[in-house]
């Protein structure tokens, strides 16, 4: 180990997003280096983690540097422009790799950027030829003796191992951040619908049209758009409202003149439940749009009487923005429905899905989004029964999350499989149900008709795009009465938005996922450098908010005459006697203690609540459970054994924030190397770091 106090790491400024803690995380795994390049600065091959001091050494020569450009730089760019994996060794004898990440599903990768790594020897008499290539450059013999210690060697085979495995993880990660930073933007864009999905309580009749064109036109950036409506009894459709767009094709005068043939796409767009897209360009000409159209966003508008269809014209969208569109116009409708039956003395309320909005989209507890989402539908269909189910993680089977008129204590353990069952035949067609009569459907079983006490039922499909995530189910209409076309169409409503709500959370958790990747050491399944950082400033913090409650300790472990094992075995009993160390330190210490894997053969534990004498014992006996133990492993004829050392630091006396009490058990562990090792020990009081 370095006699020098290192600082605790942070993430790389230069690296981007979560790949930055991930490529250190991959570096330390894999015992190479591993980088990432872009393709406008190839040449700045930035966040390169575990780097080989030799390349820093050479870039700093003149000749050298000549060398390495056209090699590495020169190479970076090759494979973004081939697409090609690279795998040679460099002027130096260092073995390197140049690929381009492995993005999942098939997807082609636009050669932006290239991954770089290894920069290893293959064996120690490449190690013995870079020296005399060394001293042919004339290279300080003094800097090259430096670099010695820091020297990795790993055999060919692992080296190809690590490439593949770098090119699925960079892969994986990619095709994660991208598709993050698309949801992000795609859910600011839903949210903001949603917020003005709830102001359409407020809208006047006459103004309801407008509000269903102008709200998705404004939120998506449409080019323009319009509200079509087909009087009864003609052939053609005329324009109501308009969103004007660019040019002279789309201005307000041009679009308000349109008069759009009623064809069968069209007509089928108005009366169909969900948003479609429609791009024939010879048939939207026949039609009557304008001739520069290139595509249409269709989506239904219609109430009793009148058959309308709100258009937005060269402005393709996404599956869940289409989806979070329809509602959004469908809802419109339904109050356009409900004004027109107050007027005529009908006043048949469409509430209930208003209410629901806030719950589905701030919960991040699937229960609670459930119980919100069967309240609502419950409320607004007026139903007495009605469930809530979801698919498992596995997508398996359906198990019930929310439950009304049954105690869920009677059917929490139920569960149905795809196609078992009324909610499984839903879900597997993905396809509603609206059953007048439950005593003529032959899908109902006897058993299942007596539960009930009405004679109606309704399952809708929880689904966005093709993707099926649950079902509802309601029944037992109160009065008796019969679920009806209107009653599906607002129960399809509160689907799609509960289908947005699942998916937000299901994103979130796909992010939480990513983090603590990001926060794992590969080898040993502790958490690493990056999660002791941010974990340790956490207990300081505690610690210093109430000095006298909480007592803080720190000890730091490094195994003894770890380049030993390696260099009488191989990297794999190293590793082997890493997990063992990693696996006695978790299970010598409490549940509150928390260990991490800080890089090679470090160790560091946060000791809560626990002062210096108590972390003194501890340490001591973890430092002997390690040195009895033997690790058995393949990778070397008998069992091995090994010590550690340890410096212990205890918040305030050692330090009064994480750097110095890092510093300080640091220090403390360097002393005891110093002076025998397979010891742990404390600074005495007062001693300057």
């Amino acid at each position: 180990m370095d006699d020098q106090v290192r600082q605790p790491q942070s993430a790389n400024p230069s690296a981007d997003g979560g790949w930055g803690a991930v490529q250190d995380a991959l570096a330390q795994a894999l015992g190479m280096a591993v980088g990432r390049c872009d393709r406008a600065t190839p040449r700045d091959c930035a966040s390169v983690s575990l780097d080989s001091p030799i390349c820093h050494l050479l870039r700093q020569h003149p000749e050298a540097a000549v060398r390495c450009a056209e090699q590495c730089d020169e190479g970076i760019e090759m494979s973004m422009r081939t697409g090609r994996t690279q795998l040679f060794q460099c002027h130096a004898r260092l073995s390197v790799f140049i690929t381009l990440p492995d993005l999942p599903n098939g997807t082609r990768h636009p050669h932006s950027q290239a991954l770089i790594g290894g920069r290893t020897f293959l064996s120690y008499e490449e190690v013995h030829r870079f020296r005399a290539y060394a001293d042919e450059l004339g290279l300080p013999t003094e800097a090259v003796e430096a670099l010695i210690p820091d020297i990795r060697v790993v055999t060919l085979a692992r080296v190809k191992e690590a490439l593949e495995q770098v090119r699925t993880v960079a892969g994986a990660v990619m095709a994660l951040e991208r598709q993050l930073g698309e949801s992000r933007e795609q859910a600011s864009r839903l949210r903001y619908l949603m917020e003005v999905f709830g102001g359409l309580e407020g809208e006047s009749p006459e103004e309801l049209a407008n509000a269903a064109l102008n709200g998705p036109a404004v939120v998506f950036d449409a080019t323009a758009g319009v509200v079509l409506e087909r009087p009864s009894g003609s052939d053609r459709y005329v324009v109501t409202s308009v969103f004007p767009g660019k040019g002279s094709a789309f201005s307000g005068d041009a679009l308000g003149g349109l008069e759009i043939a009623a064809t069968g796409w069209l007509d089928r767009a108005a009366q169909g439940e969900s948003g479609s897209r429609f791009d024939s360009i010879y048939d939207m000409l026949r039609a009557g749009f304008p001739a520069e159209t290139t595509g249409v966003e269709l989506f239904p508008f219609s109430t009793p009487g009148h058959t309308r269809v709100v258009v937005l014209l060269n402005t393709p969208l996404e599956d869940d923005a289409r989806v979070a569109i329809t509602l959004y116009v469908r809802h419109a409708a339904l109050l356009t429905e409900r004004h027109s039956a107050q007027l005529h003395g009908e006043d048949d309320t469409l509430g209930g899905i208003p209410e629901i909005a806030p719950a589905l989209w701030e919960t991040d507890d699937y229960d609670a989004l459930c119980a919100g989402v069967l309240k609502g539908a419950t409320a607004c269909l007026e139903a007495e029964q009605g469930s809530v189910m979801l698919l498992d993680d596995k997508q398996e089977s359906l198990s019930i999350r929310a439950i009304q008129g049954v105690n869920i204590k009677y059917v929490e353990y139920v569960k149905l499989r795809r196609g078992e069952g009324i909610a499984g035949i839903v879900l597997e067609r993905g396809e509603p149900l609206l059953v007048e009569d439950i005593a003529e459907h032959p899908e109902f079983r006897s058993g299942i008709r007596a539960r009930y006490r009405g004679r109606s039922f309704l399952s809708v499909p929880i689904q966005l795009n093709d993707l099926s995530l649950g079902v509802i189910n309601v029944t037992d209409k109160r009065g008796g009465g019969v679920f009806t076309r209107r009653d599906l169409r607002r129960l399809l409503a509160i689907s799609h938005q509960a289908a947005l709500a699942i998916d937000r959370i299901r994103t979130r958790e796909q992010t939480e996922e990513l983090r603590r990747a990001t926060m794992t050491d590969y080898r040993s399944g502790l958490l690493n450098a990056q999660a002791f950082d941010q974990r340790l400033q956490e207990e300081v913090e505690r610690a210093q908010r109430y000095p006298y409650a909480s007592p803080l300790s720190l000890l730091v472990v490094d195994i003894d005459h770890f380049k030993h094992i390696n260099d009488n075995f191989d990297y794999l009993a190293g590793d082997d006697c890493i997990v063992a160390c990693a696996r006695l330190l978790q299970a010598g210490t409490r549940t509150i203690d928390s260990v991490f894997r800080r890089g090679g053969e470090e160790f560091t534990v946060i000791l809560p609540h626990t002062g210096r004498e108590a972390a003194v014992k501890l340490a001591e006996r973890l430092r002997q459970s390690i040195e009895d133990h033997r690790v058995i492993t393949p990778h070397a004829p008998h069992p091995l054994s090994f010590t550690v050392s340890g410096g212990v630091a205890t918040f305030p006396e050692d330090g009064e924030s994480a750097m110095g009490l890092f510093q300080r058990a640091t220090q403390a562990l360097h002393v005891a190397k110093k002076t025998g090792r397979n010891k742990v020990l404390p600074l005495p009081p007062n001693l300057p770091v």
